[in-house]
């Protein structure tokens, strides 16, 4: 199984410009687990939201999830 398939990744401002083409890099380079968290649903600019929100950050169901 290949580094890209086995890893789930977070692409924050994954729906932007600049974020959008990460994301398709990903997809071309075989990741099937991405999630792009919803800056409506979360501040990163908080520290809940990144150390304790992890979890939460994937399994919210505004997030967008590119699989």
């Amino acid at each position: 199984m290949s580094f890209w398939k086995e890893n789930r990744f977070v692409i924050t401002g994954g729906s932007g410009f600049l974020g959008s083409k990460v994301v398709t890099k990903l997809q071309t380079l075989g990741a099937t687990q991405i999630t792009v968290p919803r800056s409506k649903n979360y501040d990163l600019r908080e520290h809940e939201a990144v150390a304790g929100g992890r979890k939460k950050i994937c399994q919210h169901r505004d997030c967008l999830r590119i699989s």
